[in-house]
């Protein structure tokens, strides 16, 4: 009986599987900003996506034309998104895998990347491993041991660093979410203590590492096609505020990080991708050492916010690639001319209530606004991004002061109105 009911839904879908221009029926998991981009990106080349959200007024779902609105712990819903689709993307790398898979049982679709990948890359643990086995430098670390307390842990921790360490969940972290960092005075013990139990009391694993000197952050955006097509945008300087990516000005090498740098971030994406069949767009987060070297710290399987700047300054952006690679289509060129900066516009604090439009300024004609859509505005979420181009690193440097001179009037701009409704 089950293998029937599959053959008649796989023949009912026959129509929507493949055209004949090769186009596929594709679905995103996620409803955010990037969901949002990726389904622009999708429409410009003539592709209908459908999203999943738990959100009925996500970003994505104000630009796409068919969603499904479910929880993401609900097997029920999610097989009725998997149904309509070919292949899935994922807006981000936070699902239940467990719960993916059984709701896929029997079905005809393809995750890209696919479901045991994006399962090691949910654990930082894993990612730290599979770097060391590919000889990719990152920082070294400790894992803390099952049954170990968490007084032994910080102990064992502050001693192997002298105190001086990073503490993170191995899983769920993000923005800044999951990281402590000490420099090892009394409070910061007390400190690290209180947060393992934090984790404890959401059962997620933790490891440890020394603090990096380093001398900026980098990342860089790389594609791999389902035909083992490699290619990368130009290698990144990241600025961050508290965890969250703030600002984006590259190519690296036109602000003094060393073209050698640029190449081996191309070559350790190379390595990760061919080893892991990590299909689509993804992002590596990376230190410069203060002795000049490159280290990874972060892997993301996905479009990335340090890619932001692809939409107007590569010929191809990050959104359409992604696209391009776990369709198998070639992969468009990832050449950035000139020098390119970004930064986003988040939440600022104290500031919530309904998002609007009208509290934006005017646009000035060097910059490209990208605005998410979204209702509610929160202290520090991202709510939108500018980009800028120009042809040298002073040039650029003064649309950064218009990026800046824009996001302050915008904050001025929430708080009278703010001030106005509270009156």
């Amino acid at each position: 009986m089950t293998l029937m009911m599959n053959k008649k839904r796989m023949n009912r879908r026959t129509d929507v599987r493949r055209t004949d221009s090769g186009v596929r029926s594709m679905g995103i998991l996620g409803g955010g900003q990037l969901a949002r981009m990726l389904t622009d990106a999708a429409h410009s080349m003539g592709l209908r996506p459908v999203v999943y959200t738990d959100d009925p007024s996500s970003p994505a779902a104000k630009v796409c034309r068919k969603t499904v609105s479910g929880r993401w712990g609900d097997p029920k819903s999610l097989r009725d998104f998997l149904e309509s689709v070919d292949v899935a993307v994922y807006e981000n790398e936070f699902i239940d895998t467990d719960i993916l898979r059984k709701a896929a049982q029997g079905l005809y679709c393809e995750f890209q990347p696919a479901v045991d990948v994006i399962r090691l890359f949910q654990n930082k643990i894993r990612q730290k491993e599979l770097l060391v086995q590919l000889d990719i430098p990152c920082a070294p670390f400790i894992v803390r041991s099952d049954g170990e307390t968490a007084e032994a842990w910080v102990k064992r921790a502050f001693d192997r660093y002298s105190g001086s360490c990073v503490m993170k969940w191995a899983q769920g972290g993000y923005d800044g979410k999951g990281v402590f960092i000490s420099t090892g005075g009394r409070a910061d013990r007390d400190a690290a203590v209180d947060f393992c139990r934090q984790a404890d009391k959401r059962g997620i694993p933790l490891f440890a590492e020394p603090r990096v000197d380093f001398r900026r952050e980098l990342a860089l955006v790389a594609c791999y096609s389902r035909t083992s097509e490699f290619s990368a945008y130009p290698l990144v300087i990241s600025e961050q505020d508290e965890g969250i990516c703030f600002r984006v000005q590259g190519p690296a090498v036109s602000f003094g990080v060393s073209a050698q740098l640029d190449r081996d971030a191309r070559e350790y994406a190379r390595r990760l991708a061919e080893k892991m069949n990590l299909y689509g767009c993804f992002a590596l987060e990376l230190f410069e050492t203060s002795g000049g070297e490159l280290w990874v710290n972060e892997i993301a399987p996905r479009v990335h916010n340090s890619g932001h700047y692809t939409m107007d300054a590569a010929k191809t952006a990050q959104f359409e690639n992604h696209w391009r690679a776990v369709l198998g289509w070639p992969l468009g060129p990832t050449d950035c001319p000139g020098v390119f900066a970004m930064q986003n516009l988040l939440g600022p604090a104290g500031c919530r209530g309904i998002a609007s439009r009208k509290d934006l300024p005017p646009v000035p004609a060097q910059l490209h606004l990208h605005w998410y859509d979204k209702d509610d505005l929160q202290p520090r979420r991202k709510m939108g991004h500018l980009n800028a181009t120009a042809g040298s690193p002073e040039q650029i440097a003064k649309l950064v002061k218009m990026m800046e001179d824009y996001r302050r009037q915008w904050e001025e701009n929430l708080k009278r109105g703010k001030e106005g409704t509270e009156r």
